[in-house]
């Protein structure tokens, strides 16, 4: 399991160049005096339609051939949920893919960086 924010961005990023990306944006923010904290992680890989981005949510499903399940980015949104946040991914074939997550910075699910 991944157990701080770090793994997971650095499991996107894994995603995104094995997506054939070049370049990847990576944006992190503690707003400590707003209550949340976000990533946003944006690529300019292969992206995916409307049904793989719902399919890549799914623990069971993974494009990879040397296992037969996916868990970085269900991990990733049970975690923000867990923390009373969300995650939220938005992609288009061709032109790339946008994550979205924030966590409750205060709640005791939070994970650390």
């Amino acid at each position: 399991m991944l157990d701080d924010l770090s793994q997971h961005l650095t499991d996107i990023a894994e995603n995104s160049t094995s997506a054939g990306a070049r370049n990847i944006d990576v944006r992190c923010a503690f707003r400590t005096d707003e209550g949340w904290r976000t990533l946003e992680v944006t690529d300019d890989g292969r992206g995916m339609d409307e049904a793989t981005c719902r399919q890549v949510l799914d623990p069971f499903v993974t494009s990879r051939t040397t296992r037969c399940v996916g868990l970085g980015l269900p991990f990733l949104k049970q975690a923000a949920e867990l923390a009373d946040g969300k995650l939220a991914l938005a992609s288009e074939p061709g032109r790339g893919t946008r994550l979205y997550v924030c966590f409750r910075a205060d709640h005791i699910d939070c994970p650390p960086v």
